[in-house]
């Protein structure tokens, strides 16, 4: 299984197509949106988010963080498995692009409900994915990246194979 944060339908060929079994409510609909996926492994919330559609240093992206992460809080009270992807303009491994407050928010967050974030170990990566440590898993998550010289976006394309 396959979850990619961007489109681009030659670097994963694999991807299959799964029913929306149901929407969530979000806190901000211009900026988030939550289905939830059934697969052969069981019931998967996909939390898709941009954090500060204008970048990280400007009053919505602490508030696009604040309110998302209490969506997540909500959603993981119930003990779903949860997949949270997308573009969140904060690197974890290196001081590519971040904030403090953004990195121990989200990581404090992803603590408080079982997440691993999968793609924080990739350098010059501000788009992620972060996964329940509940899903169910086949061996080891494979990590890979295209767009690596931004000649199509600003952003690498990233995705996970579990």
């Amino acid at each position: 299984m396959e979850i990619p944060t961007a489109r681009r339908r030659t670097a994963c060929p694999s991807s299959r197509r799964y029913p929306a079994v149901r929407h969530h409510p979000v806190a901000d609909a211009n900026t988030s949106l939550c289905v939830e996926l059934e697969t052969e492994r069981g019931s998967l919330v996909v939390y898709g988010t941009i954090f500060g559609i204008h970048g990280n240093r400007r009053p919505s992206f602490r508030q696009d963080i604040e309110e998302q992460m209490e969506d997540v809080r909500r959603l993981a009270e119930h003990g779903r498995a949860i997949c949270l992807c997308g573009d969140f303009n904060c690197s974890f491994f290196d001081n590519y692009y971040f904030t403090n407050w953004a990195r121990q928010t989200l990581t404090e967050t992803f603590a408080a409900c079982d997440l691993e974030l999968v793609t924080g170990g990739q350098p010059e990566c501000i788009d992620h994915i972060a996964l329940s440590r509940s899903f169910p898993r086949e061996g080891t998550v494979t990590v890979r990246e295209w767009n690596l010289d931004k000649t199509l976006s600003d952003h690498k394309g990233i995705c996970i194979d579990i």
